[in-house]
């Protein structure tokens, strides 16, 4: 039996190693990806783990997701549950089939790369439970939601803290928590997600 070769890119992971021997009992062969151009070319519906880090985020991510190309993401960074929901969240709407952390193992991400090869998603029950609540967005109430249509409209942090009584510095605390339930790394990724879910009206 022939090995199903898989691309691997993004930043470095010392995970690497150890899924490129995990991976071939199940009959994936990891390549590493240096120009990705390249090793696209002539590949129909090619398969690719795409590694999230502190040195490869959600834009680079979005930029592979095109085309035929079915990626799982690597998260590669540690988080508390409700941080790492968000980003998986944020890796499946950048373009990625499916997503695995660091700690998996291999037959985890072989489940993973055969759901993606068949053009699925593989999600675990943790993500399904947060999807069926309602997701990031059924996370957020209605002052959150204001505050946000607030800084879209161009009001300062100051101004929307003033209206809702706080401090500036409680602000952006409230802000960070917000930006981290909508998967987001920043407040321009912020406002682009809720206005994606229709959360706030564009201005």
């Amino acid at each position: 039996m022939t090995a199903i070769p898989v691309g691997i890119c993004g930043c470095h992971s010392a995970a690497e190693a150890g899924l490129i021997e995990g991976l071939s009992p199940f009959g994936f062969r990891l390549e590493r990806v240096v120009d990705l151009g390249s090793w696209l070319s002539g590949r129909s519906s090619p398969l690719l783990v795409f590694v999230v880090g502190p040195d490869a985020g959600l834009a680079e991510l979005a930029g592979v997701c095109r085309g035929t190309v079915r990626v799982v993401a690597l998260l590669e960074s540690r988080a508390d549950e409700s941080r790492a929901d968000a980003l998986a969240v944020a890796v499946l709407r950048a373009g990625a089939l499916s997503y695995v952390s660091v700690g998996d193992d291999s037959e985890h991400m072989a489940m993973a790369l055969d759901a993606a090869s068949r053009g699925c998603s593989l999600l675990s029950r943790a993500l399904k439970d947060s999807i069926v609540r309602g997701g990031p967005a059924g996370a957020l109430d209605e002052l959150e939601i204001d505050w946000l249509q607030g800084i879209a409209a161009g009001s300062t942090v100051l101004a929307v803290a003033y209206g809702a009584g706080f401090s500036e510095r409680e602000m952006y605390r409230r802000l960070r928590r917000i930006y981290d339930k909508l998967g987001a790394a920043n407040r321009r990724e912020a406002l682009a997600v809720a206005g994606r879910l229709r959360l706030i009206r564009r201005v």
